[in-house]
């Protein structure tokens, strides 16, 4: 970059199979880094968004409002906690700490704002809104990616590639990609579960058949309480 050699790795499509193990998150730091708290919560937010998208299912948009809060005011916190980290007088602790503290304490407040924020945004203007809203989110997401030509060792020779600075801009450029193809990115529906897997076939809801299985015997449940 500017003219200087940069050294990264190359992630291929592959990346994504880590989604169909358990315990996807530690898997995919463990190969190509940390991601914080509301990066993770913010790739989840644009997963059931897409699916919100694709299947005119209501469900998938309360999982992104439900996500995407999530993903905002732990960014907050983040920020907090860094600059904690970087600053260490005693003056700037002193000051940082009762701010920490602040953030914490209008969590709940700030859940419910962020959550009517978010549910107004999305019901504006019906489904085009929701593709509005998606396209918002991925565009943000992949912000620090750049169009490059790098030199790949194995075929000796340039090739185009989007280089991403951090692993959470890798992460979303992937998912970015995936959004027209049907074996994409999901997240379970089953609440108790909620697992990020790769789907098999065109709207697929659930990471497994026990989970819907599971699922939709609880909504079964729900109703008949309500009769």
């Amino acid at each position: 970059m500017d003219g200087k050699p940069v050294y990264g790795r190359v992630l291929r499509e592959s990346i994504l199979d880590v989604f169909e193990v358990e315990h996807a998150r530690q898997v995919f730091e463990k190969r190509y880094g940390q991601l914080a708290d509301s990066q993770w919560a913010g790739i989840k937010a644009a997963i059931a968004l897409i699916q919100a998208m694709q299947k005119q299912d209501p469900r998938h948009l309360q999982d992104y409002i439900k996500f995407q809060a999530f993903a905002e005011i732990g960014a907050e916190e983040e920020l907090v906690k860094e600059l904690l980290n970087v600053f260490k007088s005693p003056e700037a602790q002193k000051k940082l700490t009762p701010m920490l503290e602040t953030v914490r304490g209008l969590k709940k407040r700030t859940w419910s704002e962020e959550s009517a924020k978010l549910t107004d945004r999305t019901a504006a203007g019906g489904g085009f809104a929701v593709v509005s809203e998606l396209l918002w989110q991925l565009n943000r997401m992949v912000r620090k990616a750049q169009f490059v030509m790098y030199f790949d060792r194995s075929q000796r020779k340039p090739l185009p590639a989007i280089y991403c600075p951090d692993a959470g801009t890798g992460l979303a450029a992937m998912i970015f990609n995936r959004v027209p193809t049907p074996r994409g990115l999901g997240v379970c529906r089953r609440p108790a579960c909620q697992k990020s897997f790769l789907r098999v076939r065109p709207g697929q809801q659930y990471c497994s058949l026990r989970c819907g299985n599971a699922d939709r015997k609880a909504q079964e449940r729900a109703r008949k309480s309500q009769r």
